[in-house]
């Protein structure tokens, strides 16, 4: 601009040189606008590019995870929070970055341009800049902390939502006249997730009068170090505004570095979680997938922490070609038994042997891979009943031994009458079919069979499905015991008939132990808790 004055006023300047600044000069101002909408269409891919990078990264570590860092602590809604992080927050930092920078430069121009009239108010204006960090290490501190309270009550929010978007939970609650309570659930979520996160806010609002206060101080020194070095002459005048502006782009130069500051917390948690030291294999080294034969557990003790033992002493075994069942009252001991056997919550004391070695701990990728798990509580996985299924099993299999599976757990009839079969997409959520509690039970069985692991462990794995199914199951898996070890946990007496070992749970302990007749003549325990039932099979 300097130049153009310069030229406009010259004798010996002609008017193709001034048009030709001119030019420039319209050129360059016309480009601000188009480059800013094209670094904020940058800015918006790196961003979407950014999120899409870490989720995925988040998703392989979270698919790491092994199934005693899972029950030890409250994984599920860190997960959530770290993702909401990154959705909400985290993938900004490269375009704020962007932004910051852009703001730093235009800053540093305008305080060197300063620095002609005074140096000390130069340096005064670039001081500036501090009380603004200031205010983002604060707020720094706070966001670390509110996304990991946010964790737990967004999967909470969207637990909510999902059931208000529910078919066959609108059904019910419409007729049981409560949907509004379910409204009120969801908008007290998210009145709780508004409050929390206006914590940060608060924060910074809470520094900032000092930060105002600060920066008014350094900006009066800088005006009277101006006055000082210039004096009150008519270019006085233009240093002030020249303060004016510097104090005004360093003031938004800070800014956008408090907000990277802010990231910094969240990030660290982020990668401390992604950086989490896997847990160590106790594997013995000459064992790939286990082949297990035998599994003893011995005076195998279970508390939760409280000092309460869930289970105490107890001792049973299996072995290849054996089925064997363990009953109890609700709240025996029995799932957590099995768990314990699986390493999904630790052994207070005792020990698990395969094969006559010790493999305590066992919670490992390498152990579970020689068993076959069906939870009383099973998936129900709301994708396609093919990919239901596949789910059992890590390795690639065929549909030939999906349709197998399916056959063994009597699951291929019901599969057969669906739209499209094994293609058929299941949940309601998606638009998809809806099953019934027993077709859910014989796709979760179904994913056992896939597995064809050494050791199956079933809890209740017929508590859904009709009594003539169920015979045809049972009978299936009696045929195919030969090659497994096979544990189950039942309420129903005519299913545990054939097994070879019954052991009996009471307050945590194992009380009886014996064949199906045994049982029954010792009127013990066993016989107690299936009287009714044993007397209809007499």
């Amino acid at each position: 601009m300097a130049s153009l004055l310069k030229q406009l006023s010259g004798d010996r300047v002609g008017p193709g040189s001034v048009a030709v600044t001119l030019a420039l000069i319209v050129i360059l101002v016309g480009l601000i606008g188009p480059l800013r909408s094209v670094r904020d269409f940058v800015a918006e891919l790196v961003h979407l590019d950014t999120c899409a990078a870490l989720q995925g990264r988040l998703a392989d570590r979270a698919s790491q995870l092994t199934p005693a860092e899972i029950a030890a602590e409250d994984l599920a809604s860190q997960i959530e929070g770290h993702s909401r992080a990154v959705v909400d927050y985290t993938s900004r930092v490269y375009t704020d970055a962007l932004l910051a920078a852009e703001a730093i430069f235009g800053a540093i121009g305008i305080v060197t341009t300063m620095a002609e009239y005074s140096w000390v108010a130069s340096a005064l204006t670039a001081l500036s800049i501090v009380p603004t960090l200031v205010i983002g290490f604060y707020v720094s501190k706070e966001m670390k902390t509110t996304w990991l309270r946010l964790g737990r009550i967004y999967r909470r929010e969207r637990y909510i939502r999902e059931t208000l978007s529910s078919r066959s939970a609108l059904l019910e609650l419409t007729a049981f006249g409560t949907m509004t309570r379910i409204g009120r659930l969801e908008k007290e979520a998210q009145a709780e997730i508004c409050a929390v996160r206006k914590d940060p806010i608060r924060a910074g609002l809470r520094v900032t009068g000092i930060s105002a206060g600060a920066s008014a101080i350094l900006f009066g020194l800088a005006i009277f170090s101006v006055f000082s070095s210039v004096g009150y002459e008519p270019e006085a005048v233009a240093a002030v505004y020249g303060v004016f502006g510097a104090v005004n782009a360093v003031a938004q130069g800070g800014s956008r570095v408090s907000t990277i500051v802010q990231y910094i917390p969240t990030i660290d948690a982020f990668v401390e979680f992604l950086d989490r030291p896997e847990a160590e294999s106790s594997a013995p080294a000459s064992w790939g997938k286990p082949e297990i034969d035998k599994i003893e557990m011995r005076d195998v003790h279970v508390s939760y922490g409280d000092g309460v033992f869930a289970v105490q002493g107890a001792t049973l075994q299996v072995s290849r070609g054996e089925m064997i069942a363990i009953v109890g009252k609700n709240g025996a001991g029995k799932t957590t038994l099995l768990n314990a056997l699986l390493g999904l919550v630790p052994i207070s004391k005792g020990t698990v042997l395969a094969n006559d070695r010790p493999v305590h701990p066992a919670a490992q990728e390498w152990w579970l891979r020689g068993f076959g798990a069906m939870a009383q509580d099973y998936g129900k996985y709301e994708v396609t009943v093919e990919e239901s299924v596949r789910l059992g099993c890590a390795e690639s299999t065929d549909s030939h031994a999906v349709d197998s599976a399916l056959r063994a757990a009597c699951a291929a009839d019901f599969v057969e009458k669906l739209r499209d079969r094994e293609k058929t997409q299941l949940g309601e959520i998606w638009g998809g079919t809806g099953l019934s509690g027993g077709q859910w039970q014989r796709l979760a069985l179904a994913r056992v069979y896939l597995r064809d692991a050494n050791v199956w462990i079933l809890d209740e794995p017929s508590s859904a499905i009709d009594a003539e199914t169920e015979v045809t199951l049972f009978e299936e898996l009696r045929r195919t015991s030969g090659t497994r070890s096979t544990v189950v946990v039942s309420h129903r007496a005519w299913t545990l008939r054939p097994m070879d070992r019954i052991y009996v749970m009471d307050e945590g302990r194992i009380v009886e132990q014996g064949c199906f007749d045994e049982l029954v003549q010792q009127n013990g325990a066993f016989a107690r808790l299936f009287r009714e039932q044993t007397m209809s099979l007499s």
